[in-house]
């Protein structure tokens, strides 16, 4: 599975998680935390960003939170199974 991520800005840290924050407006300063599996409430000014790294590794161990990504057009998930028919295919070119 190969994950496209369109938006990183829109993950954050909470807590050493990595989340998104919806539902929220701009200007509140307690946001709607969400991790994939539970929700919470935040201060904004405790949120942090995390590393592509970080942020990729999650998406692939968290199916949760990759589905809540997906769902919000955050991400967009390819699946290896075309990519190696692909690179199969070249071979013979």
């Amino acid at each position: 599975m190969n994950i496209l991520i369109l938006n990183p800005n829109a993950f954050v840290t909470y807590r050493g998680q990595i989340g998104l924050v919806l539902y929220t407006p701009e200007n509140h300063l307690m946001v709607n935390f969400f991790n994939g599996d539970d929700h919470c409430k935040a201060n904004r000014s405790k949120l942090g960003s995390p590393s592509m790294e970080k942020l990729e590794e999650v998406l692939l161990e968290n199916p949760e939170l990759r589905e809540l990504a997906y769902e919000h057009n955050l991400i967009e998930i390819h699946k290896q199974q075309v990519l190696d028919f692909l690179q199969y295919a070249n071979s013979y070119n």
